[in-house]
């Protein structure tokens, strides 16, 4: 059987069930393909520095159909280190996942090619990045408020309709909003991991100490308090009435 929305989004990651969440706030529904057949009770954790904390309580604390469940502090009986093992040597092997650590070049996303018309991308699809500033997650909740921002205001401007020659638009405004802070976001894990793990030769030790910490560590930590805005307003009555227009 066909089936006709106004948005598709491929992936069921951070990304894409935030920028689901972000259009539903602006009235647009959106159909969410994945090609898992199921949840898995396995995952990792959401660091919620304040650029991802604030896009977090957009999301999810101000929507009340929110398909997010919020969870509250560890366990007692986790806080303990042989917790932590003991869910190891019990983890069902078959849910266990092998997947290589990808990386893209800043100067891809600043340069490169991210959109194709009404086609673009975002979260690791759009800025794969190194873990060493935890910043994978909460760049992807950022992602998902400038998107939905930008769509939902050519969507309201068109009177409630999805106008498929304004997209193209909303996602070049949206891209260029993106870029230069992904890609900030990408170099700075990066050396951060790299300068932390390089080893204990004394030219190592000066860059890392002498030079990072003095006067890198500093702008790059920075990063983190990033407020990426609000999404245009609309009441939840006004909601799952968009429609398409040629």
């Amino acid at each position: 059987m066909e089936m006709m929305e106004d948005v598709a989004i491929v992936g069921a990651g951070i990304a894409v069930l935030a920028i689901a969440v972000a259009l539903k706030r602006v009235g647009i529904r959106a159909l969410v393909l994945e090609k898992s057949k199921g949840l898995r009770s396995t995952g990792t954790a959401l660091t919620l520095t304040p650029n991802a904390w604030l896009p977090l309580m957009l999301l999810v604390f101000l929507t009340s159909s929110s398909p997010f469940i919020l969870l509250h502090s560890i366990p007692e009986k986790f806080k303990k280190s042989s917790s932590y093992l003991d869910v190891v040597r019990h983890a069902d092997l078959s849910t266990l996942t092998w997947a290589p650590l990808k990386f893209r070049q800043p100067w891809g996303i600043i340069f490169g090619k991210l959109s194709k018309g009404n086609v673009t991308v975002a979260g690791d699809a759009m800025h794969p990045m190194t873990p060493d500033l935890g910043q994978g997650g909460g760049s992807s909740l950022e992602d998902a408020v400038v998107l939905g921002r930008h769509i939902g205001n050519s969507f309201i401007n068109n009177g409630g309709l999805i106008v498929p020659g304004d997209m193209a638009k909303a996602i070049d405004d949206y891209l260029k909003e993106r870029r230069w802070r992904t890609a900030f976001l990408v170099t700075g894990s990066y050396l951060a991991g790299w300068v932390q793990l390089g080893g204990d030769k004394w030219w190592m030790k000066f860059l890392r100490d002498g030079i990072f910490y003095k006067y890198l560590f500093g702008r790059i930590s920075g990063l983190v308090h990033k407020d990426c805005g609000k999404l245009p307003a609309m009441s939840f009555g006004d909601m799952d009435h968009s429609s398409k227009k040629d």
